[in-house]
């Protein structure tokens, strides 16, 4: 908790601080304050697309803003939705990843793992296979 208030703090100075927002949401999901985490990194998902509209698509964005790349930030949401047990809402959101990014084996990891959860075994054996081939140590495979 104490974490969770020294990302407050650094919010309060700067409520464009999209490490301090991502920070907050990782300290909530590890308490499995899980829905609190997915408000914090939808938050800091909203500033870095704001802050890229601002500076415009003719130049790079500054590095603060590529800590939330749409699919960085997705995952995380996906992951907790497996915490909270929104396994759709997880595979969902692993399949919006997959979609510009199929080189993430836990990413097919989070996909597989929800599938199974839902009784959807064939879609949760190919999934864990690419996850495998993906990256053998990645996360807890």
């Amino acid at each position: 908790k104490k974490e969770i208030e020294n990302f407050n703090n650094c919010i309060e100075l700067n409520t464009k601080d999209i490490q301090a927002y991502m920070q907050r949401g990782f300290s909530h999901e590890g308490l499995g304050n899980y829905k609190e985490a997915i408000t914090h990194y939808s938050k800091a998902q909203s500033i870095a697309d704001e802050l890229r509209n601002n500076i415009g698509n003719s130049s790079p964005p500054p590095p603060h803003v590529s800590v939330g790349r749409r699919r960085g930030v997705l995952y995380y949401i996906a992951n907790a939705k497996y915490g909270m047990k929104d396994y759709k809402g997880a595979i969902e959101d692993c399949n919006k990843i997959i979609e510009t990014d199929s080189t993430d084996g836990d990413v097919y990891k989070i996909k597989g793992d929800s599938e199974k959860e839902l009784g959807l075994f064939e879609e949760a054996r190919k999934d864990s296979i690419k996850a495998k081939e993906l990256c053998a140590g990645c996360r807890t495979l």
